[in-house]
């Protein structure tokens, strides 16, 4: 039972109950804590502070470089490489290497490899495969299993894709609640903004969409496809619609449904009041903003051009308040 021991010949420094009590010729590891590194033998250049901080690293006999730091910090690596792990629980995982894990329980299921963590939470639910994920913020990637290349930042961001791919999502609760059966498999989606994308998701995946700014596209997804709303509230009712443009404060913002699609919108509350508009082009602040009913085919471009029109299909109108009387 080790209770503090100092090799001058190794390097090796414990202190606590059973702190690297099987080392034999292992250089330069630093162990404070019960139980802390109790398990190595010939692994080098290790540091474990906290009740069984890397309590399960036997290694490989070389240089293994793990740093823990907190009760249980990196308790489930054997034989990982080069992981960093910073609070209760935290990188408490497979035999990853090149880990980064900060916060309660970052990152404690997962094996995949040069991934980053920050956060209370942090992919903790789910047991994470791939390499090079990156989930930052409390929540963040919480359920991801296999899903590729992710990358979320702030709180709950991701928090229920699984095996999703190539999905970016950046501001409080982006892409927030995909939890429906088909969408936690939805791939190369970027929201950026104050809860971007962040509906409840429904049963079909949904894909390429891209959302800048607060608010928008907050509708319940399904299938959406190939959708770019860039302003707040921009898209913020789109559900299945697909292959829109909508750029603007409020462009767009009442669109839904699943006929919804190929529209062209750019200005201030473009488009804003229809809701089923179709291959339209709203150029201008308030662009055919008034309506409600299918207008398709129709291009308004100019300040207020068509913003009175209520219905009817393949109307033009170019200019400063064009078609105003219509």
């Amino acid at each position: 039972v080790t209770l503090t021991f100092y090799s001058r010949t190794t390097g090796a420094v414990a202190v606590g109950e059973d702190a690297l009590t099987a080392l034999s010729t292992g250089i330069e590891n630093t162990a404070v804590g019960r139980q802390a590194l109790s398990q190595i033998t010939t692994d080098k250049y290790n540091t474990a502070v906290g009740y069984q901080s890397l309590r399960n690293q036997t290694g490989s006999g070389g240089t293994t470089g793990n740093t823990a730091v907190g009760a249980a910090a990196g308790a489930g690596i054997t034989t990982g490489l080069y992981n960093t792990a910073l609070g209760w629980m935290a990188g408490d995982t497979g035999n990853t290497t090149g880990g980064t894990y900060l916060g309660q329980a970052a990152g404690s299921n997962g094996t995949g490899s040069y991934c980053v963590f920050i956060g209370m939470g942090a992919a903790e639910a789910g047991v994470n495969t791939d390499d090079g994920t990156v989930g930052i913020g409390w929540d963040a990637l919480n359920d991801l299993t296999s899903g590729l290349e992710n990358v979320a930042v702030g709180e709950k961001t991701l928090a229920f894709i699984t095996t999703g791919d190539r999905n970016t999502a950046l501001g409080y609760k982006a892409m927030y609640d995909t939890s429906g059966a088909g969408a936690i498999d939805s791939d190369d989606n970027t929201a950026i903004g104050c809860r971007s994308m962040s509906g409840d998701w429904e049963t079909a995946k949904s894909t390429k969409n891209t959302a800048v700014g607060s608010y928008t596209m907050i509708g319940n997804m399904n299938a959406a496809l190939e959708n770019t709303a860039v302003g707040y509230t921009a898209g913020e009712d789109l559900t299945e619609g697909d292959e829109n443009t909508l750029i603007g404060s409020g462009a767009g913002s009442n669109l839904t449904g699943a006929g919804v699609s190929q529209n062209t919108v750019l200005g201030r509350s473009a488009l804003y009041t229809s809701t089923s508009a179709v291959s339209c082009v709203a150029l201008g602040h308030e662009a055919m903003s008034g309506g409600t009913a299918t207008i398709a085919g129709t291009v308004a471009i100019g300040k207020s051009a068509l913003s009175v029109l209520t219905s009817g299909q393949r109307n033009v109108a170019v200019g400063y308040n064009a078609g105003l009387e219509t």
